[in-house]
């Protein structure tokens, strides 16, 4: 049976050791992702989980984030807000997911990424399908779960998404989720995410235990491969 490519997470020595020998793993959430105090300036995305969506893009500049004029908001469910304004006589819209937890891996071994996350050691997920499975069956039977959002590269083409009406219907450019996307400034981390919707909020990053999920992973050192690997450090 053919498995998936791997995938990495990049940590400290400490807790890539925690996850290998106690099955040891930390889910975060949206929330810290958002702020530079817990995760670094050079890292922080205040707009995790944020898309914006218009007809006609030409009247707006998504680039400029304080310039964004929405006033009128929506609730939805429990962790979406949608705000929109009508300019030009047309919709503009965001999009905006509360909080979730996620995984964040990468799809890519380099050296570069072990710099920019500031870590020394490397979970290499060997069975990504198996390891997501018992990850997320350990997350279950840790917090209040509503569903599974699903797993996905992330989408690095900007918080803008444009619908072009044609034919009689709406098309849109990109069919993303806003829990996928970042700016393409961040695009450098090739990431890889699983994301789960809480059933209530607030929520706080999460520590969990899964040996079946660590028995999918193999720990490499910076500097110190304990064996040949099949695959080659960018």
């Amino acid at each position: 049976m053919d498995l998936d490519p791997p995938l990495f997470k990049y940590l400290s020595l400490h807790w890539a050791d925690q996850a290998v020998k106690n099955g040891s793993f930390r889910i975060t959430t949206f929330e810290t992702c958002r702020s530079a105090e817990r995760i670094g300036n050079e890292r922080v995305d205040g707009r995790e989980g944020t898309a914006l969506i218009a007809t006609h893009p030409e009247y707006f500049d998504a680039s400029k984030d304080e310039e964004w004029p929405f006033g009128v908001e929506q609730i939805f469910g429990n962790n979406r807000k949608v705000g929109f304004k009508v300019i030009g006589g047309r919709y503009i819209t965001y999009h905006h997911i509360t909080d979730v937890y996620l995984f964040c891996m990468s799809s890519r071994f380099g050296r570069d990424l072990f710099e920019r996350f500031k870590c020394d050691a490397c979970l290499v997920i060997r069975d990504p399908a198996k390891f997501r499975y018992h990850l997320s069956c350990a997350l279950y039977a840790a917090a209040d779960i509503e569903s599974f959002l699903g797993i996905d590269d992330v989408d690095y083409g900007g918080r803008a998404i444009d619908i072009h009406y044609r034919d009689g219907r709406n098309h849109w450019d990109r069919d993303v989720h806003p829990a996928f996307i970042k700016p393409k400034e961040y695009q450098i981390e090739d990431e890889v995410r699983s994301v789960w919707l809480p059933r209530t909020l607030p929520i706080e990053p999460i520590n969990i235990v899964s040996r079946e999920a660590a028995a999918c992973c193999e720990l490499i050192e910076l500097g110190k491969r304990r064996r040949r690997l099949a695959i080659e450090m960018d």
